[in-house]
């Protein structure tokens, strides 16, 4: 986490310290994510000696029209998992009440 992680989350934590549970289970956690089939799509790295070819463990293979992803959104609460849904773009804050409305 970076520094600003940490501010934000002491930040946030000394605002609910007096939260008691009945508080606590009405709120909802979410979050997104990307799901490659195959494997990230960042930025992948190795490092080689100069003059020396590759070893195959440092070559990754490509695959035709990148192997497919799905984007998921979905939330938690006090009584375990919640709602799970696939979207097809990254989350806005219209999507973000789109979803919520449904």
């Amino acid at each position: 986490m970076t520094k600003e992680h940490i501010k934000a989350c002491y930040k946030f934590a000394m605002a609910h310290q007096h939260w008691t549970i009945d508080d606590w289970k009405r709120v909802q956690w979410s979050d997104e994510t990307k799901i490659n089939r195959f494997r990230s799509d960042g930025h992948c790295y190795a490092y080689k000696r100069v003059g020396q070819a590759p070893q195959p463990h440092q070559i990754i293979k490509t695959h035709k029209h990148g192997g497919g992803q799905i984007m998921i959104w979905a939330c938690m609460g006090w009584e375990g998992p919640g709602f799970m849904c696939k979207t097809d773009r990254s989350l806005t804050k219209e999507l973000y009440v789109e979803i919520l409305e449904d």
